[in-house]
Formats: C-alpha cells, sequence, structure tokens
C-alpha cells in the first residue's frame, strides 16, 4: 500500500509541477505580467482547483494502465508522461500567442479554425514553431528524466498493484477532484475568472483543462438563465430601447447607382489618423474619407472575419463563443443585403482571392442570392505573383474587379485578405516598427491596392454611377496597448461612404455607432425592400448613439457620454448574485441585449 501511495503521490506532485510551468510560460513569456491587475499569485490561487482537476483527468489514465497494462507500466507509464508534458506546454506557448490575437485562450472558434489546416497553418507562418517546439522538447525531456528517476528510486514494481478495493478508492478520490462537485454541473472554467482583466483570468484558466473542455463542449444548446445575471424582469424592454430605429437618413438616392463594398481585413482605426488612430499606415483611404462621409467612431461587432460577414451583411453580431457560419443550418436564415438588392434588380458578385470553404463562408453567401462567388479558383490563373498563403493577393483581386465588364446596376462586395497573417505580402513599405512591422506593411499594401483599384475603376462607364462602401472587417490587439485593457480602440474601425452620386456631401460623423448598424442603414439609403423587422439587430448609423458588441467570451458596450465597459460572462457566472454589481445600469443593459441576441440565435 505504501508503494501505491508513492506512486500516485508522485503522479500529483509532477502534474501539479507541470501546471505550474505550464501557468509560468503564459504568463513570464513575452511579459504578460505587465497585463495583469492583481498579483501574479493570485492567478495561481484562482487556477488551482482547475490544476488538480486536471492531474485527476491524467491520475484516471494512469489508474487506467493499473488495470489495463498492469506488467508493462514503466515504459508505457514514463513514455506518456513524456507526451502529456509536451503537449501541456506546447499548448501553454500556443495559447500565449492566441491571447495576443484573440485576447483568448483556446475555443471554440479556434476548434473550428483547425478543421481547416491549410488555414490555420497560414495564419501561424509568422509564429515561431520551431523555437516553441525545442523549448518545449527540452522541458519535456527534462521532466521525462525527473519522473524516470522517481520511479526507479521508488522501486516500483509490478508487484505492487492497487487491489479492487484500492482502485475503487482511487476512482472516487479522481472522480471527486475531476468534478470537484457532488451536483450535476462539473466544475467549469468560470472557476478560473475572478477579474474583470481577461489577462488575469486566462493566466489563471488552466491551458491543457481549457482544451479538453473546449474540444467536448456542447454547442447547440444554450442555457439563457445562465446569462440571465441580474434577473431582470425588464430584459425585452431595456433590449428594445437600445435597438429602437429611425428611419431618418440625411439623404437618399433617385436612382439606382451601383454598390461596391469593401470589407478590409483586420483595418483598425488607430492604424488611421482620420479615424482617431495615431498611426498613418491607409493614406489613401484617409484621402478618400476626406471628400465623402466618414463614420470616425465605429465599432466592430465580433472579432473575427466569418463573424464579421454576418454582422455586415446581416447586421447580426453573432456569439460570445462561435461563429453563426459554423451552424449552417442557422446561418442560412439570416437576411442578407444581397437578397435585398436582388429584389431590386441588381447583380450580385461577391469576390475574395481565398478559399470560400472555409468557415462556412460559401455556404451562407449562396443564401444571399449572388450571382457570382469568386475565390482563389478564379483568381489564382489571374495571378502574375507569387500567392500568399491565404490564397491571391488583393492587388490581383482587386485589379481584376476594376478591369471586368459588369452588367448595371449591380451589387458587389469585395473581401481582402493581404492584411492577415502571416502578413507576406509583394511590398515593402518604409515603416521600421520591429514588432509590428510586417502587420503595418500589409495595411499599407492593401491601402495602395485600393489606390491602383480606383485608378483603373476612374476609366469605366460605371464608376461615375457607382456608391462605394468601405468597411473593416474586425479590430486588432497589434500595436494595441495591452497593458491598458479598457482600451476600446482595438475594436473600432472605420467606415466610409464615397462616390459620384453622393454629389458633394461631405460628413465626418464622430458619434457612437456600431458595424452592425451599416445593413439597415444601406437598406434605407438605397430604398431597398425593408421593414423594421427584416434586419432586426441593425439600426441606422445616422441616427445611433452607442454600440454593443461581442468579445470572446463576453462583450463590449460603448456610449457618447461614457468610457468603454467590458463584460466577461464566465467572470460573472463564477459570483453569485449578491456579488454582481446589478446597480450599473448600463451593464444590465449589456446583459439584457445579450440575452435578447442569444434567445434569437437560440430559437433561429
Amino acid at each position: 500500500m505504501k508503494v501505491i501511495l508513492g506512486r500516485y503521490t508522485l503522479y500529483i506532485c509532477l502534474f501539479l509541477i507541470l501546471q505550474l510551468i505550464s501557468r509560468c510560460i503564459f504568463i513570464f513569456h513575452d511579459s504578460l505580467q505587465h497585463q495583469l491587475t492583481e498579483s501574479v499569485f493570485s492567478t495561481f490561487r484562482q487556477g488551482f482547483a482547475l490544476d488538480l482537476a486536471f492531474t485527476c483527468y491524467m491520475l484516471g489514465l494512469f489508474l487506467l494502465y493499473d488495470i489495463v497494462f498492469p506488467y508493462a507500466w514503466t515504459k508505457l507509464r514514463s513514455i506518456s508522461f513524456f507526451i502529456l508534458s509536451f503537449l501541456v506546454v506546447f499548448l501553454s506557448f500556443s495559447d500565449r500567442y492566441l491571447f495576443d490575437v484573440w485576447s483568448s485562450k483556446f475555443n471554440q472558434d479556434a476548434l473550428h479554425f483547425m478543421q481547416h489546416p491549410k488555414e490555420a497553418m497560414a495564419s501561424t507562418g509568422h509564429l515561431p514553431v520551431l523555437k516553441i517546439f525545442i523549448i518545449s522538447l527540452a522541458i519535456s525531456v527534462i521532466l521525462y528524466l525527473v519522473f524516470k528517476f522517481f520511479l526507479g528510486y521508488l522501486k516500483l514494481k509490478i508487484s505492487a498493484l492497487p487491489k479492487w478495493m484500492g482502485i475503487l478508492l482511487l476512482a472516487v478520490f479522481i472522480g471527486l477532484g475531476a468534478r470537484q462537485s457532488l451536483s450535476v454541473s462539473p466544475i467549469g472554467p468560470s472557476a478560473a475568472y475572478y477579474s474583470k482583466n481577461p489577462a488575469n483570468n486566462n493566466a489563471s484558466l488552466n491551458s491543457a483543462w481549457n482544451f479538453i473542455y473546449q474540444c467536448f463542449m456542447p454547442t447547440e444548446y444554450v442555457d439563457l438563465e445562465k446569462y440571465n445575471f441580474f434577473s431582470a424582469s425588464n430584459h425585452q424592454q431595456k433590449a428594445e430601447e437600445y435597438y429602437f430605429k429611425s428611419d431618418t437618413i440625411p439623404f437618399r438616392f433617385d436612382h439606382k447607382p451601383n454598390v461596391v463594398l469593401i470589407v478590409l481585413e483586420s483595418f483598425n482605426a488607430y492604424l488611421s489618423k482620420h479615424y482617431g488612430g495615431v498611426l498613418d499606415h491607409t493614406p489613401f483611404l484617409d484621402s478618400l474619407s476626406k471628400t465623402g462621409i466618414s463614420f470616425t467612431n465605429c465599432y466592430a461587432g465580433s472579432n473575427r472575419t466569418d463573424k464579421a460577414l454576418a454582422c455586415i451583411n446581416s447586421g447580426y453580431p453573432g456569439t460570445p463563443w462561435n461563429s453563426i457560419l459554423s451552424q449552417p443550418e442557422k446561418a442560412v436564415k439570416l437576411p442578407q443585403l444581397s437578397n435585398l438588392f436582388k429584389q431590386k434588380g441588381y447583380t450580385n458578385t461577391f469576390a475574395y482571392g481565398g478559399d470560400l470553404s472555409f468557415a462556412s463562408m460559401e455556404t451562407y453567401l449562396q443564401a444571399g442570392s449572388f450571382d457570382r462567388l469568386l475565390d482563389i479558383d478564379h483568381f489564382k490563373p489571374l495571378s502574375q505573383i507569387n500567392l500568399s498563403k491565404w490564397g491571391t493577393h488583393d492587388e490581383v483581386v482587386f485589379n481584376a474587379q476594376a478591369q471586368e465588364t459588369k452588367k448595371e446596376p449591380f451589387f458587389e462586395e469585395i473581401l481582402s485578405l493581404s492584411s492577415h497573417e502571416p502578413f507576406d505580402v509583394p511590398y515593402q513599405s518604409t515603416q521600421t516598427d520591429e514588432k509590428y512591422g510586417p502587420f503595418y506593411n500589409s495595411v499599407q499594401y492593401t491601402d495602395a491596392c485600393l489606390k491602383a483599384y480606383f485608378t483603373a475603376a476612374q476609366s469605366k462607364k460605371w464608376f461615375n454611377n457607382t456608391i462605394f462602401i468601405f468597411v473593416s472587417d474586425h479590430g486588432r490587439d497589434i500595436g494595441v496597448d495591452r497593458e491598458n485593457p479598457t482600451d476600446s480602440i482595438r475594436y473600432k474601425v472605420p467606415i466610409l461612404m464615397w462616390g459620384k452620386p453622393l454629389k458633394g456631401k461631405v460628413l465626418a460623423l464622430d458619434e457612437v455607432t456600431s458595424q452592425t448598424d451599416l445593413a439597415n442603414t444601406i437598406a434605407l439609403l438605397f430604398e431597398l425592400d425593408s421593414t423594421q423587422k427584416t434586419f432586426p439587430f441593425s439600426r441606422n448609423l445616422f441616427s445611433s448613439r452607442d454600440a454593443f458588441f461581442f468579445t470572446n467570451g463576453g462583450w463590449g458596450f460603448m456610449n457618447q457620454n461614457h468610457s468603454y465597459l467590458s463584460f466577461q460572462n464566465k467572470y460573472y457566472m463564477s459570483l453569485d448574485s449578491k456579488k454582481r454589481e446589478g446597480s450599473n445600469a448600463r451593464m444590465e443593459d449589456g446583459a439584457a441585449i445579450q440575452y435578447k441576441l442569444l434567445n434569437y440565435y437560440k430559437n433561429l
């Protein structure tokens, strides 16, 4: 019995040490500790419950070995421990880099992304994968040697196997440790959420446990009561007040102008001085903005391109976890601008240099009455330059769309891709930023592609009868002060309307508004056949004064008179009702909006 006790004590100690190393990697690699608003120790204290849960998962594996493979246990257990150590350490490094991009560890978005290996590899091509692999391997080898040493020191022999009573007791201990609950619901990720700062919470969240949880977490069912944070009886009223729509717009078109909707990958507002940023990487877009109608205080509805398509085309901001496009049976039921343009007699085209099958974008767009869906298969033969890892570069797509003959009136949507990781563009700007240079360079490249597109399009008959609408798909954390989690500019994006049919109208509107309001605004401007209920979550850019948007695992709320409010769902799920800050009116408003959106999602 002493030998058995020693063996499982060794397992527990080494797996807890492994969790300690994992959290240290996440916190101290690339200096995440500077983003923490509470002590580093607090992340270890708060995360211990999930550390213990993951340790019990591993104990269950080794107990299974004792039952099924009792006579080959030394080598099998040593190799298993080595493999598990490597995976846990490598996953911690991966989570660290993922947090820089999404402000979150591995989640449903990442899981969906893994279903597309080509795109996943393209997004990680700029990361030091070899370096991470070598460091992870070195740490795992050290732990493996320690494991083998103590196995030999304890002189654990084949005959020292747990008897059935011991197995039963161990199974009970492991089960309780893994669940940490006698109720129906076992421990969840909210156990690690103790702060309003996402950096604190993600540092506490056990990477390995979270990976397992995300892989097996059911996504179909939404328990709305978990999101009824303040037990408010007037959810519906609060949400309806936010989504109140005004049909008042400063102008309408007296004919059918063509519409080109250009969705710009990762064009955050901080890249542009015109849109409130401190950088100057979008000179051409800025020059157009000074002679058109620009919305300089707009917030993206979500944080990924596939989510953004639903925000822009359907006025639907999605959910705090995955993209609605990942559930095609729901996505195809959303209203789309292209359907309304089709009813108005327009010819519809969607152009993208990448693979439209990625993230189920093609399925969603096919429900939008597009006459043509053009992707890499169409543009690749037209390219005279090397492809990016995501597909055909922006200059090829923009040039092809500028040169082709078009049947008027037409609605055309172009989705750019060159300013996505790994930022491998055929262009070299003069900027010298060492850390964020490749991203800034890729943005300047796409901006230069826009300029070339306009130069080519100006000679075409359709140009003078075309309204160009620019919008970024989402913001980025790259280049933003990550030590200030309340800095809302990471969610801020440009929106611009420009074209001869505007007859010289120039407006720079700085009221807070939302990207999701674009769909209904376009329907109003072009007198499309829509009603107040066509886009239930899209308002009017010209009259809205606040913005609700989803972040990873939560939401944000902005309005004209207050600073940015951030809300993490799992943090509030971890609190009992008495500790929730229910007196904050804006927090209740945001929770009510989320409740309404999730109810719509559940019943869609």
